[in-house]
């Protein structure tokens, strides 16, 4: 299983209406199948592999509220295991 070892934001915090790039990092990014990441609403968004690493630039909803919320990532890998982590981000 590759496990998450960190997940940044940037900018952070996130700005309504404008773009948000988060960054996954596995212990071994050769063995992920997927990584999904699901966002406050409840959308289920797909990241990109970008060399190493995993990637998803999204725009900030321009109805959301200021505050501190969760994302759940999850990456399943070839062999169909599963990791999950919960990330905090505020928004401002």
């Amino acid at each position: 299983m590759s496990d998450i070892r960190r997940v940044t934001f940037d900018p952070h915090p996130l700005i309504i209406g404008k773009p948000v790039t988060v960054t996954l990092e596995v212990d071994d990014p050769s063995a992920v199948a997927s990584v999904k990441a699901y966002d406050p609403r409840g959308y289920e968004l797909s990241m990109k592999r970008n060399g190493d690493t995993f990637i998803l630039t999204e725009i900030v909803p321009y109805d959301a509220d200021p505050g501190v919320y969760s994302t759940t990532f999850v990456v399943t890998d070839l062999n169909g295991d599963v990791a999950r982590k919960v990330v905090e981000f505020n928004i401002d």
